[in-house]
């Protein structure tokens, strides 16, 4: 059969005789994008249920009540008259935090003592816990500023402006690059779609695969058919409609969750098109050692949840120990994940090229043992 023939043959398959390899390879991350993307869609954690206790009942102690009022980060929920109360409606998650002020929270900031506020935060969830205590310390720090500075104007006599040189001598500006926001939208939910299409393409291409090796072993896999002409015809394919699948994702994912592309079109190009060389490459090798289709989707549902966590998507490489971060190195979607978010969200890549060799090297790898794991299979079987 001819190159042409043979592209025939496949199509039908794709969009006729097995429609599903067309619907999990756009599908699935399609789905992910619009699932999460709209879980993520207010982009921050806000309105954290939070108690107060204010036993000091003074204008100092209701000026941080306000600050955290106002603060749209919380939602004051109850206000309680005791620490075990505090305690008791963050054990039965009515609440996620808790703030109690000392009764004598302005007799010590008048004296000049310390005065200690306790603050609670549920740990169970560490997005909350984390988006909690910076609040919750931010608010504070506020209120003890302003006191010191207020106190130093007073006594010797300084305007706010000078009397706040000289408490905050230093100012931090903190400038977030690629996500100033600090967007969870922005952070989750492109790796969240491209592990998705990965796993979409996996099956897609286990199907195409495992059909040949069902024609074979009913012995109606015809002969004229060059394997090595079926493996190249069926890797050009899944490559073609695997780009396509990336562009229609990220079209989605800027025209409705406003995640735009800073990095140059050559450089998504380059990195996306050798990704999906390796992942199409890794899903023919896969579909290709296993002699029945029930035994490649095991591997394949066994293998994506670890290649996301092991990515450094969520958790980074850096902070691994060497057992978890060797085993991220052979993993195709840790050279993906973080490098598209990078050229998303800040424009530049400065390992381009050597993400780009290593995902090279892999592919062919995978195609090697692709062509000799098939070839020996249908031959078997003929």
């Amino acid at each position: 059969m001819t190159f042409w023939q043979i592209i025939k043959r496949e199509l039908h398959q794709i969009f006729i005789e097995d429609s599903r390899r067309v619907t999990f390879l756009f599908g699935a991350g399609i789905a992910y994008l619009l699932l999460f993307g709209g879980l993520y869609y207010n982009s921050t954690v806000t309105h954290i249920p939070l108690v107060i206790c204010d036993e000091a009942q003074s204008s100092l102690s209701r000026q941080l009540v306000r600050n955290l009022d106002y603060d749209e980060r919380f939602k004051i929920v109850a206000e309680v008259t005791s620490e075990e109360e505090m305690q008791r409606l963050i054990n039965e998650k009515v609440v996620y935090a808790a703030v109690d002020i000392p009764a004598d929270l302005s007799k010590k900031v008048r004296t000049g003592s310390y005065a200690t506020i306790l603050c609670m935060v549920d740990g169970s969830n560490l997005v909350t816990t984390s988006a909690s205590s910076i609040a919750m310390m931010d608010s504070i720090q506020d209120l003890s500023n302003k006191v010191a500075i207020e106190n130093v104007s007073l006594k010797a006599g300084l305007s706010y402006e000078d009397a706040k040189k000289k408490v905050e001598p230093v100012e931090c500006n903190l400038r977030v690059l690629g996500n100033p926001t600090q967007s969870y939208l922005q952070f989750f939910v492109l790796g969240l779609a491209m592990i998705a299409m990965q796993q979409g393409l996996f099956f897609s291409v286990g199907a195409s695969i495992q059909k040949e090796y069902t024609l074979a072993k009913f012995k109606l896999l015809t002969k004229k058919i060059n394997f090595d002409k079926l493996l190249v015809v069926k890797f050009l394919i899944y490559w073609v409609m695997s780009m396509l699948a990336f562009g229609v994702i990220t079209l989605l994912a800027r025209n409705i969750f406003y995640i735009t592309n800073k990095g140059s079109l050559s450089s998504t190009l380059l990195l996306s098109g050798t990704f999906f060389f390796t992942a199409v490459s890794l899903g023919m090798c896969l579909s290709a050692i296993f002699s029945r289709e029930i035994y490649f989707v095991r591997a394949a549902l066994i293998y994506v949840v670890p290649a996301f966590i092991l990515s450094g998507y969520t958790w980074p490489l850096e902070s691994m120990d060497l057992y978890s971060g060797t085993l991220a190195k052979f993993s195709p979607f840790t050279y993906m994940g973080n490098s598209i978010r990078r050229l998303f969200f800040t424009g530049t890549l400065t390992d381009m090229w050597q993400t780009l060799s290593i995902l090279a090297c892999m592919g062919i790898f995978f195609l090697v043992v692709c062509r000799f794991m098939f070839r020996r299979r249908l031959r078997k079987w003929q």
